[in-house]
């Protein structure tokens, strides 16, 4: 672990979202410990086990319940800032004992307060963090808007996850020049030259079919089923295609039953959450990708990018889906996903072309790299190695001056 650094954040979803996903993947490439701070809702958790996690809110539990009677909806500046304070007094001992030389910190305004706190009576730099989910936030609460502003003004630098996020916080009259744009990542292991496990292709039943991986984890069950639809047409052309189908147990007997309405149930396999080994696995032992998603999650974001690691080309959605991460016609096709035709159309374009199939893998592998979680710490520690080298001219100027008795 970098014990030089810490990331800050507040206390998590027990579902965590988007941007929570992103903040502990974070610390988990960086190698940081995480300082929980209290934020509206007490309620802690933290799935990765890898991140070492400390809980001011375990920490000093009587001045958090004391907060905790505050709702952020409800809660005058005043109120907010006094409460803001309060918990940063605490973190601030908590940094004490870490004497980290730079923070990283989340876009939250209990933890961005402390580290404006941090910074004010420690003299340590910080590094935001934004996601597009969390901004959206700012358009819809003037309060938070007014707090995290004073924050990214204060920030020695502010990463974005994409373009139009750095716009939307520009409009917030934050210098363009302190905003880094660092895509999120995905792992290295997805990229691994093991092109498939034999005993999950063997489980599976996989040898010698067309299969075609359909992935998605929230709210697909509908999107899912237009896959299904999808390949009832396409089985007479090709009996022998398979259609792998990733999904959750909430959802997986509705799926079945479809299947077995339509009199597929012969072409289809449904994998109930997968190890992340298996889904590498089967991301390399299929023909084709379906991105059966519909939300913004870092989750969902993963897939075409796993995709294009095991150099396969996918067909997502025209809406929902991370189309940025799709290059329509390059490293696969944006269709409409509730439109079981046109679906099986390009399925049946990629199943009888193997050179475009082939080609448009090659594609997706060379854009998939581009988001390799090492590419993107690289960068991230680019900027970091300025900040700590700008803060360490700063204090050898400020010992200069001092000992000159000025």
């Amino acid at each position: 672990m970098k014990q030089s650094q810490l990331f800050i954040s507040e206390s998590f979803n027990i579902v965590p979202n988007e941007a929570e996903e992103y903040y502990l993947e974070l610390c988990h490439q960086l190698e940081l410990s995480m300082l929980v701070v209290f934020g509206r809702r007490s309620r802690i958790a933290v799935p990765k086990n890898s991140v070492p996690v400390i809980n001011c809110y375990d920490t000093f539990p009587g001045d958090f319940q004391e907060i905790d009677s505050l709702i952020f909806e409800e809660s005058t500046l005043m109120e907010l800032i006094f409460s803001m304070i309060k918990i940063a007094r605490r973190v601030l001992e908590q940094v004490k004992l870490f004497s980290p030389q730079l923070i990283h910190v989340s876009s939250r305004p209990y933890s961005g307060i402390a580290a404006l706190t941090i910074k004010k009576w420690l003299g340590i730099p910080y590094i935001i963090y934004l996601t597009r989910s969390e901004i959206l936030k700012f358009q819809t609460n003037p309060l938070l808007a007014t707090i995290m502003t004073w924050t990214f003004q204060k920030a020695d630098a502010i990463i974005v996850d994409y373009e139009n996020t750095k716009t939307k916080l520009c409009s917030y009259n934050i210098s363009p020049q302190k905003i880094h744009i660092i895509n999120p990542g995905i792992d290295d292991s997805f990229f691994s030259p093991n092109i498939s496990n034999p005993d999950i292709v063997e489980k599976n039943q996989l040898d010698n079919k067309i299969v075609v991986l359909s992935v998605g984890f929230k709210a697909t069950r509908n999107l899912h089923q237009q896959f299904i639809k999808a390949v009832k047409i396409l089985s007479n052309d090709f009996p022998d295609i398979c259609g792998l189908v990733l999904c959750n147990k909430v959802e997986v007997e509705d799926l079945k039953q479809l299947v077995s309405y339509l009199d597929i149930s012969r072409n289809f396999i449904f994998v109930v959450d997968p190890t992340p080994e298996e889904l590498i696995s089967l991301y390399h032992s299929c023909d084709t990708v379906i991105i059966a998603g519909n939300d913004h999650s870092a989750q969902e974001r993963k897939h075409p990018l796993a995709a294009g690691a095991a150099s396969k080309c996918v067909i997502g959605g025209i809406s929902g889906n991370p189309v940025e991460m799709i290059q329509d016609n390059m490293t696969g096709f944006i269709v409409d996903l509730e439109n079981p035709i046109e679906i099986s159309e390009k399925l049946h374009l990629l199943i009888t072309n193997d050179s475009l199939r082939l080609k448009m893998g090659q594609k997706g592998r060379l854009w998939a790299e581009n988001f390799q979680w090492s590419k993107q710490i690289d960068k991230i520690n680019a900027v970091t190695n300025k900040i700590l080298s700008s803060s360490m001219m700063a204090s050898e100027k400020q010992g200069q001056y001092h000992s000159t008795g000025n």
